[in-house]
């Protein structure tokens, strides 16, 4: 009996071990379940920010990879790219990317179908023939704001870029967004500075994140990370901004492959 027993209990661990070995070792870490529910954006497009981290000493890698392969594939199978770009500071070797879907069925069936595509897996092989790349993948699918203009993203020495991330307290949403443009507008002038907001939506919201904004406004001034981050960490009128941190302001540069339509 005990004989058994010992038996029964090595077959269960060698199943759970032959199993484990499935599991691809260089298979990025993703924050967000595919299938997390959207509200629709006013244009009736879904958004997604990826942020790709390269592993130690291979973010050239990464980059060719986005520029030869990967922007391809994604208009191939009905992914938009709207820009990619890296943190001016980037020690955690980041690629920002903003994509938008039709719908988060078709974002569902883009990567389905991207993942299976003979040419894009041989091509990410050939990418990694002398080690992994990519460390891990952020997903965070975004809820486009109505009341905002569509931002330009088109590459120029005379912009810069940011992305800012607020944490509000409930009910106080429009009056962030409402601070954000009145800073913008005493710093850069009304039509010197766009931005559009995004909502963190479904289970993809996996931080205390409530609001996004991506800036486009002139270069000047773009690195002055520091003072935009005392500014709108300011609580004014009762409003409760706070930071969320390594992640309050983020200065980004257009990376040389970033669409320019």
């Amino acid at each position: 009996m005990i004989r058994k027993l010992l038996l029964l209990s090595l077959v269960l661990l060698t199943a759970g071990f032959v199993q484990a070995q499935h599991i691809p070792a260089s298979k990025p870490v993703l924050d967000t379940a595919r299938s997390a529910p959207a509200r629709e954006s006013a244009d009736g497009r879904v958004y997604e920010l990826r942020t790709y981290f390269a592993a130690p000493g291979k973010l050239d890698d990464l980059h060719n990879r986005f520029k030869n392969h990967l922007l391809g594939f994604h208009e191939k199978y009905g992914i938009t790219n709207l820009g990619y770009w890296v943190p001016v500071d980037n020690p955690k070797r980041m690629i920002v990317a903003l994509v938008s879907y039709p719908s988060m069925a078709a974002r569902e069936r883009s990567w389905t179908q991207l993942s299976g595509d003979r040419e894009w897996i041989q091509a990410r092989r050939e990418s990694e023939v002398n080690g992994r790349i990519l460390d891990a993948v952020r997903e965070e699918i975004l809820t486009a704001d109505a009341a905002t203009d569509v931002t330009t993203l088109t590459p120029s020495e005379s912009r810069g870029y940011e992305i800012r991330r607020f944490t509000a307290q409930s009910g106080q949403v429009e009056a962030v967004k409402a601070r954000v443009r009145e800073q913008l507008a005493d710093e850069y002038g009304k039509s010197n500075a766009t931005v559009r907001f995004f909502t963190p939506t479904g289970d993809g919201n996996r931080t205390a994140t409530t609001l996004i904004a991506l800036i486009v406004r002139p270069v000047t001034q773009a690195d002055d990370a520091e003072m935009a981050i005392m500014l709108i960490g300011k609580t004014a009128g009762g409003l409760a901004v706070t930071k969320t941190p390594g992640e309050m302001v983020t200065t980004l540069k257009p990376t040389e492959y970033t669409p320019t339509k």
